[in-house]
């Protein structure tokens, strides 16, 4: 019998602050999380508990009770898709013996085919997203490895630089000030020519590319943390709770709240704006 998976229901890269936690929760189907930056300690709460330093690749089962406790000293950033398997094949071993946790030296495939399937994902190309989904469960179960990285469409250098910028400053402090000042002088051109090409390039300004990375990083703590709603909205470094959930519900049509009650619920399909970016 073939192995048969279905296509994402959630996925995303998701940043936390130096202590944070999420869960307990039951899962209703798997997740592949991968950490990116940072480190944490996955305890589930039946089989025991793992830690997952940088780069280390985990497949969480579905019906487990888990709880993510995240890095005390520096921020973590991870990946993650959830999808459930619809057939399992014949040679597959039981569940209970499947490896949990791959670290960096050993995920060989892993990495670049996580990469590929939230690309494909953000594409709309979802039968390339089932097989990349099949391949990194094989390869997981199997221990095979391969290598596919997926390109990102070139933008000008300026660009690219203040992007890193952004993304550097809200990792070292989510509520940091920034400046369209700043942003050019680290992309090395002017204010107005930093513009024209953010505007020429991404169909945002600079500026309004901050806001929507704040958001997004936003979102994802409002769906993958115990943080409250109003601890989120000092920590991406909004004026209020209610400011928060003004810009929020502005970009995304459904208020930090809303967002929130539908994922408990299972309810959401959210995917980042700015993945890249996170």
């Amino acid at each position: 019998m073939p192995l048969q998976v279905s296509l994402p229901t959630a996925y995303g890269v998701a940043s936390y602050p130096p202590g944070a936690t999420f869960g307990p929760r039951r899962l209703k189907d798997f997740e592949f999380v991968w950490i990116m930056n940072g480190s944490a300690e996955y305890e589930c709460l039946e089989l025991g508990r793992f830690h997952l330093p940088e780069g280390a690749v985990l497949l969480c089962r579905r019906g487990v009770m888990d709880l993510f406790r995240f890095d005390r000293e520096v921020r973590t950033r991870h990946a993650y898709f959830h999808f459930d398997i619809r057939e399992f094949p014949h040679y597959w071993p039981p569940v209970d013996v499947w490896p949990w946790v791959y670290e960096a030296q050993s995920a060989g495939v892993l990495v670049p085919l996580f990469g590929h399937v939230l690309a494909c994902m953000e594409q709309g190309n979802e039968g390339q997203a089932e097989l990349a989904i099949t391949l990194m469960l094989e390869s997981y179960i199997g221990g095979e490895t391969d290598i596919l990285w997926v390109s990102k469409p070139n933008l000008p250098e300026p660009v690219e630089l203040a992007r890193r910028y952004i993304t550097v400053r809200l990792d070292e402090d989510p509520s940091a000030e920034i400046s369209l000042e700043d942003m050019a002088a680290h992309a090395g051109v002017s204010p107005e020519y930093l513009c024209r090409l953010f505007r020429s390039y991404t169909g945002l300004s600079p500026l309004g590319t901050v806001r929507i990375c704040r958001l997004d990083r936003a979102a994802m703590l409002l769906l993958r943390s115990n943080y409250t709603i109003t601890q989120i909205s000092r920590i991406y470094g909004f004026s209020s709770p209610f400011h928060f959930s003004q810009r929020f519900k502005e970009l995304y049509g459904k208020s930090p709240s809303q967002l929130r009650k539908e994922s408990q619920l299972g309810q959401v399909q959210f995917a980042p704006i700015l993945p890249e970016m996170l």
